[in-house]
């Protein structure tokens, strides 16, 4: 497993599903072939940003962890704040796959969403799991849709300390901290969690969970004590909805169909389905079309390709993650400047702001790179030629 994720999972509070990490801490290797946090507008009459919000979430990535597929809080803030801005964009809507992840910085981004409603409609979708960390995204919409087989909910906030001091000992290992200040070794995974240490963990665990409680309570209009109530579980379908953690069951394509303009429901399909019957009986769909509508039925010709737009918006972003970052690389290999470029990629500058960033650099390198030579003047008091080829190649 990656050394840098390892250490954002253990010994810190996290909202992820405890199924999830569990899966996570056993693999000799994280997959990392999930893509998100770029949006595109769909193709359908009503303008929708989509916005992927995929795989194990972290606050923010390092050097170029963002383009082997980690989803990241400022992935999802900076594509968010597009979407806002961008007047062909109409609609937002969260297209949610997610366990969860880490609890620092995800606050930060769920109230900015927050706030943002009234700007323009934003909508989330489990598709098909939207646990802990990304429940709390989720429900910073004005609306949450699922499936019947997708999932919600795991409002809750674990910890865990790997404690390997029985590994360290079958191996003949005693490890041996010197430090400063009392509570400096408390997590150290090669010795038992101390009693106190316990204590201020869970002290951490019970903070979070509090402000995930209040948080998730102020999105969806329900008290806190209905949010404890649901004691962290997974809730399903019709069960999301009688427990006020979703708002109605919609597939992807229905959901797209709905928010381009459409009226379609599946609150209860029996009914639509002996009304959608009942019309079609004796007469085509072309010459009923009107009154379908009432009931928000699409024609098939009219249902836009709701696949092609969610891979298009993937391969879109992924597309424009990697040209900016080639385009960066190439500005920094160019001025011989390459150890910036992780930091002007993972700040998300624009071309304009790296090309100074690499010149000033340059610049204060250079004033620093004075030529020095023990040689003197030659016996006629003109320059050393040593001097001069290094003066030349100064300024070349």
């Amino acid at each position: 497993m990656n050394k840098m994720i390892l250490s954002k999972l253990i010994n810190t509070p996290l909202m992820i599903a405890a199924g999830s990490l569990d899966t996570i801490l056993s693999s000799k290797d994280i997959d990392l072939s999930l893509q998100g946090g770029m949006f595109k507008p769909n193709k359908a009459p009503q303008r929708i940003g989509v916005i992927p919000v995929y795989g194990v979430l972290t606050h923010r990535s390092t050097g170029f962890d963002t383009f082997f597929g980690l989803s990241t809080y400022t992935q999802i803030r900076n594509s968010f704040r597009m979407a806002i801005a961008d007047d062909s964009i109409d609609t937002i809507l969260f297209d949610i796959d997610s366990p969860g992840g880490e609890a620092s910085g995800v606050f930060d981004l769920v109230d900015e969403i927050y706030s943002a409603r009234g700007k323009k409609p934003i909508y989330s979708i489990a598709n098909e799991s939207a646990y802990s960390a990304a429940y709390a995204i989720a429900s910073a919409a004005d609306k949450i849709f699922l499936s019947r087989t997708a999932s919600v909910g795991s409002v809750g906030v674990i910890a865990v300390h790997v404690d390997q001091s029985g590994w360290d000992e079958q191996r003949g290992l005693k490890y041996s901290a010197i430090f400063s200040g009392d509570r400096k070794n408390d997590f150290s995974s090669h010795t038992p969690l101390s009693d106190e240490a316990i204590k201020i963990a869970q002290k951490s665990v019970n903070k979070t969970y509090d402000l995930f409680v209040k948080t998730v309570a102020r999105n969806r209009s329900l008290s806190p004590k209905q949010v404890i109530d649901t004691q962290a579980g997974i809730f399903e379908g019709h069960d999301a909805i009688k427990s006020d953690l979703a708002d109605d069951l919609l597939s992807w394509d229905q959901a797209i169909q709905t928010l381009s303009g459409g009226t379609i429901t599946m609150s209860d399909p029996k009914n639509f389905k002996l009304n959608l019957t009942a019309i079609l009986k004796d007469k085509p769909e072309e010459e009923v079309k009107t009154e379908l509508g009432t009931l928000g039925y699409i024609p098939k010709t009219d249902i836009p390709d709701t696949d092609k737009i969610k891979k298009e918006a993937i391969s879109a972003g992924k597309n424009e993650a990697m040209t900016y970052a080639k385009e960066i690389i190439g500005l920094c290999d160019l001025a011989d400047m390459l150890r910036l470029s992780a930091s002007l990629i993972e700040k998300n500058v624009t071309i304009e702001d790296a090309r100074k960033t690499i010149l000033e650099a340059k610049a204060a390198e250079s004033g620093k790179n004075e030529i020095i030579s023990t040689v003197g003047a030659t016996g006629t008091g003109e320059i050393s030629p040593l001097i001069k080829d290094a003066m030349r190649r100064k300024e070349a």
